[in-house]
């Protein structure tokens, strides 16, 4: 996720220096062939897929966490059920909670 992150950064300052460019309109300043408009679209483009792509990332973790949350939680009143049947602590090692470490928060910045 990190990478995404530093494009989008990238993408964000490459449009302000567009934008810059374009504020100036000095077609000396502006490398040979290069269409600011084009440019300014392609990186707008960029930055929107890159929003579509961290939303759909975020969907995909949380509909993954809500899974193995209910597992867990399966699992752990089938345990305790059987605590509650034989009277006695249910061998070996209690699961771990599950964190949300799994589940990303994307901050569109």
């Amino acid at each position: 996720m990190g990478h995404i992150v530093k494009l989008e950064e990238q993408l964000k300052a490459e449009v302000q220096e567009l934008l810059a460019l374009a504020e100036a309109a000095d077609t000396a300043n502006v490398p040979d062939g290069m269409s600011l408009p084009k440019e300014l679209k392609l990186r707008k483009d960029r930055l929107a897929a890159m929003a579509t792509a961290k939303a759909k990332i975020a969907a995909r973790a949380a509909e993954r966490y809500a899974r193995e949350k209910a597992e867990f939680d399966d699992k752990m009143s089938k345990r305790q059920a059987k605590a509650d049947e034989t009277g006695k602590k249910p061998r070996g090692k209690t699961p771990t909670a599950l964190s949300r470490v799994c589940v990303t928060v994307i901050r569109s910045t």
